[in-house]
């Protein structure tokens, strides 16, 4: 293995290392601590006279919230497609339209992580696990691979044909 594909392998697990940090550390927030960052966000976007005529605050907040957990997890499983992407075997997978199959694995694992991550949430005060948040949180990871996917393949089938 060249020492270019290495060092990529080595920082793409280092970003995911630090991610699963970061998704676990805002676990760890209290529910009020939770609740006041994304009101926080909540309440600069409904500052927006357009968005206050269509929408209420608590709904508002709602959405600003589950759009969270969406993205981190989409952002989790763009890093460990990334990760898989160093391999050349993948490459080979993503070329012989067998990519569906192995996008379960990716998709698996977040949806693990977010199964696990709620599971730590109960024991934080004033959150709980949500069930209805792992389908949130693995719709996110599976979106964002889809996405990722139809770029990559179009790229890859792109540069063969050159």
């Amino acid at each position: 293995m060249n020492l270019k594909k290495y060092l990529k392998r080595l920082i793409l697990i280092i970003c995911i290392l630090i991610w699963l940090m970061f998704i676990f550390g805002m676990s760890a927030k209290t529910g009020e601590e939770s609740a006041g960052l994304s009101l926080r966000i909540t309440r600069q976007i409904y500052k927006v006279n357009l968005v206050r005529q269509i929408i209420k605050l608590d709904t508002l907040h709602t959405i600003i919230r589950k759009c969270a957990h969406f993205t981190e997890y989409g952002i989790l499983a763009i890093l460990v497609l990334e990760l898989a992407n160093t391999f050349d075997e993948w490459k080979k997978i993503l070329l012989q339209k067998r990519y569906v199959k192995s996008l379960w694995w990716i998709v698996i694992f977040c949806m693990i992580v977010a199964a696990s991550d709620e599971f730590h949430q109960s024991f934080v005060p004033g959150r709980g696990p949500s069930v209805r948040d792992v389908c949130i949180d693995t719709s996110g990871s599976l979106m964002f691979l889809v996405i990722a996917v139809i770029i990559k393949v179009y790229r890859l089938h792109r540069l063969s044909n050159d």
